[in-house]
C-alpha cells in the first residue's frame, strides 16, 4: 500500500470528488460516495435543462461536466484508495452536518465559524406638551446599553499523519489533544452598522373635569321639597354612600358637565445599532475600544467606528482524522479507549490494531466495547496491508480490510464492513463477536423458560438467562432498551433489524456469487460471556470455545473464514449479510443455504435429557442437567 496522499479531497472542496451517476431509463440517479442516500431526476435525458452542482462553499459546477470529471478520476483510483475517500468523506459529512446544526458557517480557507455580535440600543420615553396646556409634564427619559456576544466558535475538519516503523505506536504518539480549546484573545474586528428602530404608537394623556349643576345642599334641598307633599323626608332612604348629587327621584336628576383638557403625548421608542462582523483579525493595537466604553457615549457618535479592539472569547472545536501509517516491521498499532476517527494502514509484516476496550476479571483478558448512548461513536478504517495481521476494531461502524496473508479480523458493537479486494490472498479469518454489555441496561430474558417478557425489575428464576441468540433457526432477544423482538429467522435478520446494526462482509469488484466455493470447518476462539446472577447482573469473563466456521472461497488462494454463533452466544454475533459489487445482497440464512451441508443442532433442556445424534455432523447442546449423550457409530464429526 502506498503511503496516504492529500488525494483524499480537500476540505475546501467537499463532496465535489465524491459524487456520481446512473442512468436508469431516463432518469439520472446520483449518489455520494460513503452515503447511503440518493436522489433521482426525473426524465433527465428527454428534458433540456442546465442542471448544476453547487457546493457548501458556493462553487457552482455543470452537473454532466463534473460527473465526467468524476468518472474520469475515480477510474483511476484503486478500490482501496475510492474506499478510503468515501470514508474520509462520510468522516467530513458528519462534521459538515454538525457545524451547520450549530450555526456554523463554510469560510474561504475551509473552516468553519460563527460570529459574534455588537448591538448597542437606546430606549426612552418622549413627552410633547400640547398647546392649552400649562400644568405638569414629565420630563424626557432613556436608557442605553450594550448586547454584545463577544466569542465565536471555529473549527475544521483536520487530516493529520503520523508515520512510524516502531515496534509499537500508541495514541501517546499520534493523538492531538487540542480538538477542542477555549480561549480570549485581543482582536480586530470590521463591523458595518445597519440601525433598526420601532415606536410604539403615540398616546395622549387627557384631564377629565367636571361638575353638577346643583351643589350637595342643594339638591337635598330640592329632593325633600319634593317628598314633602308624600309625608317622607331624603334622611327615610339609605343610599349605601352614593353621593347625594347623583341621585335621581321622582324625574328629578342633577345634571352633570364635564370637560376633557389634553395635556401632552408620550410615545416609547428603540433605537438598535446593529454591528454585522466582516472580518476577525489579531489585534495591532488600532481601533475603538468597545470594551472600556459606556454605552451612552457610544451610542451617540456622530459616526459609528467600524474597526473595533475588543477581547474575544474563541472555541475551538475541530474535527479530527488521524492517519497511523506502519512501516514494515511487525507494528503494535494501539487507539483503543480514545473516541476518534482514525485511519490505520499497518504495512508490512505481521501487525496487531487494536481498537476495542481490553479489561481484565480475575485472570482473564477480554475485549470489549461499552456504548455511550448520547455520543456518536467513532469510526475507524483498518488495513493491516501485507502480512498475517490481528485486526481489532472498537464500537464504531468500521471499516476492516483484509490483505495479503492470514489475517484475524475481529469486530465489535457497531455496523462493521468486512472487505475483500481482488489479488488479495490468505486465509482469514472474521470473529464479530458483538461486545455490547452495559450493567445497567441491556437484560435479557429467556422466552421459553419465563413464558413471557418480564419487567426488568423481576427476578430470573435461574442462571442461564443470557439469550440463546443463535440457533441457525429462531431467535428472540431485546436490545439494551428492552425493545421486544419477535421470533424470527436469524439469518433472514428480519426480527433484528431494530435491534442490532447489521455487520456485513462485502466482496470486491469482480467478485460474483457464482464464484465461490464452501466447506465447513471449527475454530477455536476466544470470546467473551457474562454470566448473569438470579437479578440480572453479570460478571464477564473470557473463554475460548470451538465454533462451527463457514469458510468461503472467493478466488484462488483467498478464504474467508466466518465463525459462526454458538446457540447460546450473545446477539449480533457473526457476520448478517454479504454484499456484492454488482448489487447483489444476501443475508447470512441465504449464504448458509447456498453453501449447502449445514450441521445439525441438537438442543437440551435444563432437565435430564437423553440426547442422540445423527449420521450427519451434528453440535449437541446439552445445558444443565444429568444428560445422556449418544453419538452413532461412524459418524464423520460431533461437537458436544
Amino acid at each position: 500500500m502506498a503511503p496516504f496522499s492529500q488525494e483524499v479531497e480537500p476540505p475546501q472542496n467537499p463532496g465535489r470528488f465524491r459524487l456520481s451517476g446512473a442512468r436508469i431509463g431516463d432518469d439520472l440517479e446520483l449518489s455520494v460516495a460513503g452515503s447511503v442516500e440518493t436522489m433521482t431526476l426525473k426524465n433527465y435525458y428527454t428534458q433540456n435543462h442546465d442542471w448544476q452542482v453547487k457546493d457548501v462553499l458556493g462553487t457552482v459546477r455543470g452537473l454532466d461536466d463534473l460527473l465526467a470529471d468524476n468518472a474520469t478520476r475515480n477510474a483511476s483510483l484503486s478500490e482501496l484508495d475510492r474506499l478510503r475517500e468515501a470514508y474520509v468523506g462520510g468522516i467530513n459529512d458528519t462534521a459538515i452536518t454538525d457545524y451547520l446544526g450549530q450555526g456554523y458557517t463554510p469560510q474561504a480557507d475551509g473552516s468553519w465559524q460563527t460570529f459574534p455580535s455588537f448591538m448597542v440600543s437606546r430606549g426612552g420615553w418622549d413627552y410633547e406638551r400640547l398647546p392649552g396646556w400649562s400644568g405638569y409634564v414629565p420630563a424626557d427619559s432613556s436608557w442605553y446599553g450594550f448586547s454584545n456576544a463577544s466569542w465565536y466558535s471555529t473549527g475544521r475538519f483536520d487530516l493529520s499523519v503520523y508515520s512510524s516503523d516502531a515496534a509499537e505506536i500508541t495514541p501517546a504518539d499520534f493523538l492531538n489533544p487540542s480538538s477542542g480549546s477555549w480561549q480570549q484573545v485581543l482582536s480586530k474586528v470590521q463591523v458595518t452598522w445597519d440601525s433598526q428602530n420601532h415606536s410604539d404608537p403615540q398616546q395622549t394623556v387627557n384631564i377629565v373635569a367636571g361638575s353638577y349643576q346643583y351643589s350637595a345642599s342643594e339638591w337635598t334641598s330640592i329632593l325633600n321639597n319634593a317628598l314633602l307633599p308624600l309625608g317622607l323626608s331624603i334622611y327615610d332612604f339609605n343610599f349605601n354612600g352614593i353621593d347625594v348629587r347623583n341621585v335621581s327621584m321622582n324625574g328629578l336628576s342633577n345634571p352633570y358637565t364635564s370637560t376633557t383638557t389634553p395635556t401632552y403625548t408620550h410615545q416609547y421608542t428603540t433605537t438598535h445599532h446593529v454591528g454585522t462582523v466582516l472580518s476577525i483579525e489579531p489585534s495591532d493595537g488600532t481601533g475603538y475600544n468597545i470594551d472600556t466604553t459606556l454605552a451612552v457615549d457610544f451610542f451617540n457618535l456622530a459616526i459609528l467606528p467600524t474597526t473595533l479592539n475588543v477581547l474575544l472569547g474563541v472555541h475551538t472545536l475541530d474535527r479530527h482524522l488521524q492517519v497511523i501509517e506502519g512501516g514494515n516491521g511487525d507494528n503494535l498499532i494501539e487507539f483503543s479507549n480514545n473516541e476518534i476517527n482514525i485511519i490505520v494502514h499497518a504495512g508490512a509484516g505481521n501487525d496487531t490494531v487494536n481498537g476495542g476496550s481490553t479489561s481484565y476479571y480475575g485472570e482473564d483478558r477480554y475485549h470489549f466495547s461499552y456504548r455511550d448512548y448520547y455520543t456518536p461513536s467513532p469510526r475507524a478504517f483498518l488495513d493491516g496491508g501485507i502480512g498475517d495481521d490481528l485486526i481489532e476494531s472498537g464500537f464504531g461502524a468500521d471499516l476492516i480490510i483484509e490483505g495479503a496473508g492470514n489475517d484475524v479480523l475481529k469486530g465489535s458493537g457497531g455496523q462493521d464492513r468486512y472487505i475483500f479486494l481482488a489479488g488479495q490472498t490468505g486465509i482469514d479469518v472474521v470473529l464479530d463477536d458483538a461486545h455490547n454489555f452495559d450493567s445497567s441496561f441491556g437484560r435479557w430474558w429467556n422466552y421459553l423458560q419465563q413464558g413471557a417478557w418480564n419487567d426488568w425489575y423481576s427476578p430470573v428464576s435461574n442462571w442461564d438467562d443470557i439469550p440463546r441468540a443463535h440457533d441457525f433457526l429462531e431467535i428472540e432477544a431485546v436490545n439494551a432498551y428492552e425493545k421486544e423482538v419477535d421470533w424470527a429467522s436469524l439469518y433472514d435478520y428480519g426480527g433484528l433489524s431494530q435491534v442490532i446494526p447489521p455487520d456485513s462482509a462485502e466482496f470486491g469488484e469482480g467478485v460474483a456469487p457464482s464464484d465461490l466455493s464452501f466447506a465447513w470447518s471449527t475454530e477455536a476462539v476466544e470470546v467473551v460471556q457474562m454470566q448473569r446472577n438470579e437479578w440480572g447482573y453479570g460478571t464477564f469473563y473470557s473463554t475460548t470455545r470451538w465454533h462451527q466456521t463457514l469458510d468461503i472461497t472467493w478466488q484462488s488462494g483467498a478464504v474467508a473464514r466466518f465463525v459462526m454463533p454458538n446457540p447460546d452466544d450473545v446477539h449480533g454475533f457473526g457476520v448478517e449479510l454479504f454484499k456484492f459489487a454488482d448489487g447483489t445482497q444476501l443475508t447470512a440464512g441465504q449464504m448458509v443455504a447456498l453453501a449447502g451441508g449445514y450441521r445439525g443442532l441438537i438442543e437440551g433442556t435444563h432437565g435430564n435429557d437423553s440426547l442422540t445424534g445423527t449420521s450427519a455432523t451434528d453440535w449437541i447442546f446439552g445445558f444443565a442437567g444429568n444428560d445422556i449423550l449418544q453419538i452413532p457409530a461412524q459418524t464423520p464429526f460431533n461437537l458436544l
